[in-house]
């Protein structure tokens, strides 16, 4: 397998981010952002907590804080690749790549989250696509695939918009909202992208 940091593991500092799309941008989420993220993710909490997965064994969700730590020392370390998403400057969500394998596998999850009052406007269907071109442009993966609950139909319906199809059905795959929850698995290959600006 070949290592994160590798030629085809550039971060996105070093691979041409961030990219631009009208009203959009996507960069990676630096240690400036520690105050946005948390005051955002803590305003929204109500609204993500029906979709992010949370550790069963713990006693409660990390705070915004833990989380924040968390995702900076993964990306430090080369194994995810997380992008902020601003709207107008302003930090509106994330899109999360990883943890990312190499070699013979050259594949990785993509998570994504907006603000409440973002969803639904395309935003994030723009930076999903950006994100989706950095992947297998920048990264050089082969292959990308995502998560997503039965019931989160906005979530899948940007999915679909970016080329993502469905593949299953993962039965009690993870643990979001106090229980083991299905997930469909939809998945896109390099040989199916289509690039935003090809």
């Amino acid at each position: 397998m070949r290592e994160p940091g590798g030629p085809a593991a550039q971060s996105p500092a070093d691979a041409g981010a961030p990219r631009h799309e009208p009203r959009v941008e996507l960069r990676p989420l630096r240690r400036r952002d520690r105050r946005a993220f948390i005051r955002l993710r803590d305003q929204n909490w109500e609204w993500l907590r029906l979709w992010e997965a949370v550790d069963p064994s713990a006693d409660a969700p990390a705070s915004s804080a833990a989380v924040f730590r968390s995702l900076r020392r993964s990306d430090r370390l080369g194994s995810t690749a997380t992008l902020a998403v601003e709207v107008e400057g302003r930090l509106t969500g994330l899109v999360m790549i990883g943890p990312m394998m190499w070699g013979a596998v050259s594949t990785a999850p993509i998570g994504y989250w907006i603000e409440e009052s973002a969803a639904g406007c395309g935003v994030m269907t723009r930076a999903l696509r950006l994100a989706l071109d950095y992947c297998f442009e920048d990264l050089a993966l082969h292959r990308v695939t995502a998560q997503i609950q039965p019931s989160n139909t906005a979530s899948l319906r940007v999915a679909h918009k970016v080329g993502l199809r469905r593949e299953g059905l993962l039965t009690g795959s993870m643990h979001v909202n106090g229980a083991w929850r299905d997930h469909l698995l939809l998945a896109v290959t390099a040989e199916e992208h289509r690039p935003l600006n090809p």
